[in-house]
C-alpha cells in the first residue's frame, strides 16, 4: 500500500473493543469526521444556496471539501447525508442554520 502520509482507514461492526494503534486509527476517522461536518456547516453558513442543493449535489460538494480532510469516500458520504438531512429538518421547523429561530415551533409527541 502507498504511504500518503495519512492515516489508515478501518471498517468496524458494533459493538468492539480496541486498544493501541487500532484505537488511535478509529479516533483519527472520528476527528477528521468531525472536521469534515464542521467545514460543511460552515459553508452552508456563508453560502445559503448550498441548502437548496439536492442531496445528490451536496454529495458531490461534500466529496470535493472534505476529500483531503477524510480520502474515504463512504465516510464522505455519510458525514454529507448527515449534514444535509438535518440542515433540511432545521429548514422545515423554521430554524435559521445561525442558531437563531425564525418562528416559534411547538413538537407535542403522540
Amino acid at each position: 500500500m502507498k504511504d500518503t502520509g495519512l492515516p489508515y482507514y478501518i471498517a468496524m461492526s458494533i459493538p468492539f473493543t480496541v486498544n493501541g494503534e487500532e484505537a488511535k486509527l478509529i479516533w483519527y476517522t472520528a476527528w477528521f469526521s468531525k472536521l469534515c461536518a464542521h467545514r460543511l456547516l460552515n459553508d452552508v453558513k456563508g453560502n445559503d444556496a448550498l441548502l437548496g442543493f439536492s442531496q445528490a449535489s451536496f454529495l458531490k460538494y461534500a466529496r470535493e471539501r472534505c476529500y483531503e480532510l477524510l480520502p474515504n469516500r463512504r465516510y464522505i458520504d455519510g458525514v454529507a447525508t448527515l449534514v444535509h438531512s438535518t440542515l433540511r429538518s432545521a429548514r422545515k421547523l423554521g430554524m435559521n442554520i445561525k442558531g437563531h429561530r425564525t418562528k416559534a415551533v411547538v413538537i407535542i409527541p403522540e
